[in-house]
């Protein structure tokens, strides 16, 4: 074997650190890796025969090199390319699957196939490799046929898995579904994504994201849902919506899940449809989830459903709203209410929206906490509090109203009408209305005309 003498200048490319004339250890690293990547748990798809040209099918070559990798607890490695497969099951996942970009290492399900783009599990496993299982830098693509199952990103049975700075886009199904089909799911982080669904989500009434069964601890931060092209058209959601967590069995122990920081842009609801549905579960976090440049909202639509659903142990979900995105005007009608809640125990925070109800309570829902911040600008000159509906039959549950951006003016007197939304139910000993006393500054109990309690 000939070693032929090289110039600095002209490894560079496989010595990013050197400058000057210089090399440092990690280009030392580099270089030995660029030849025996091996020995380094790093796995080059391409090393194993997959061709990125948009035509190839490299399903057996994605299968080896996954294998490969995971049996070392290594790194699956994805070049810049569009890699084209029959589906990719990544069980008993202990390795890394690292893309050399977002928008360029694309793993794409070719047509015809009526499945996941990418199955993953680790079902009763506890050891998860090296790194713990990640798959980050990718493009996942669906093949946009109208099939139930057909998912982006499907979880089931899934530990501990990161998926990070990933584009998933148009699933016939849901984009990312967790299940606990094989074993339960738990302890998932999914963050920085970008989530384009297919054009068939609304007719199958799936949302983007679905959380299912006994899948606890799943964390969704800082993604970015897109339903609007260039040409300024809207995406459309079903009933359902865009984000669901749900337990169609009624065991309720889907738990502990967070959705942070999600934006969903340029999107119709349709009507009775709820952006965000909570149904048969308990401690799920909700915060700054908003739309921005909406469509369309139908009859009876409502940004957060929550439900109690088949359950019997639920609740206790905590909903943060103050973004001014989170007002849905849309051309075609307003929502319902911004929060129609049916659960016990929930910690409800809403501020600067104008719609007409911002809370509505259901009846038999108690035990909950619930603060509602006016918009500025709505308040009519007599001073009109936010809208809240409390339906009869709850009990316990503790309100508080404010009037403005100031967070602490209280309206001089509510009319009769805004009176009657409340449901005459909160003057019961066993509800808690509470305004902000100017005066005395601090809480103290509201009966609709005049601070009473005033030792409170």
């Amino acid at each position: 074997m000939v070693d032929t003498p090289r110039t600095l200048a002209a490894m560079a490319s496989i010595l990013p650190d050197q400058t000057s004339g210089q090399i440092s250890p990690q280009d030392m690293r580099d270089l030995m890796q660029s030849a025996h990547p091996e020995a380094f748990g790093y796995f080059n798809i391409e090393a194993f025969g997959a061709v990125g040209d948009d035509s190839t099918d490299n399903s057996a070559s994605l299968a080896n090199a996954y294998s490969a990798a995971n049996a070392a607890q290594g790194t699956m490695w994805v070049p810049d390319g569009t890699f084209l497969h029959d589906g990719l099951d990544w069980f008993t996942m202990k390795c890394e699957v690292v893309g050399a970009s977002r928008a360029g290492a694309e793993l794409k399900l070719r047509a015809g196939n009526s499945r996941s783009v990418i199955t993953t599990e680790t079902k009763g496993d506890t050891d998860f490799g090296r790194h713990g299982p990640s798959i980050r830098n990718l493009k996942i693509t669906g093949n946009n046929e109208s099939a139930l199952g057909n998912y982006g990103l499907e979880m089931s049975g899934s530990k501990s898995h990161n998926v990070y700075n990933v584009s998933i886009n148009n699933s016939g199904d849901s984009l990312i579904i967790v299940t606990d089909t094989v074993a339960v799911s738990h302890h998932n982080m999914f963050s920085d994504l970008t989530l384009v669904p297919g054009e068939h989500l609304r007719t199958l009434n799936r949302p983007l994201i679905d959380v299912q069964g006994i899948s606890n601890g799943s964390n969704f931060r800082r993604i970015t849902c897109r339903g609007d092209d260039t040409g300024g058209t809207h995406g459309n959601l079903g009933v359902i919506g865009g984000i669901r967590v749900f337990d169609a069995g009624g065991s309720t122990i889907n738990t502990w899940g967070v959705f942070e920081d999600i934006e969903f842009a340029g999107f119709s609801l349709d009507a009775a449809g709820a952006l965000v549905t909570i149904d048969s579960a308990k401690e799920i976090y909700l915060r700054n989830i908003q739309m921005s440049n909406p469509g369309t909202t139908g009859a009876g639509a409502v940004m957060y459903r929550i439900k109690r659903g088949l359950g019997t142990n639920t609740g206790g979900h905590h909903i943060s709203a103050r973004a001014p995105g989170d007002v849905l005007t849309g051309t075609g009608g307003t929502l319902a209410s911004v929060v129609e809640l049916d659960d016990d125990y929930c910690v409800i925070d809403v501020s600067h929206l104008a719609n007409d109800t911002v809370v509505d309570i259901k009846s038999g829902a108690q035990y909950n906490d619930i603060s509602v911040w006016g918009k500025s600008g709505v308040a009519t000159a007599t001073g009109a509090a936010p809208s809240v509906k409390d339906s009869s039959g709850n009990h316990d549950n503790t309100w508080r109203v404010y009037h403005g951006d100031s967070r602490g003016v209280m309206p001089p007197r509510w009319t009769t009408a805004e009176r009657s939304d409340l449901d005459g139910g909160l003057a019961a000993a066993d509800e808690g209305f509470f305004g902000y006393n100017m005066t005395a500054q601090k809480f103290q109990n509201w009966n609709g005309t005049v601070f009473v309690n005033t030792d409170a």
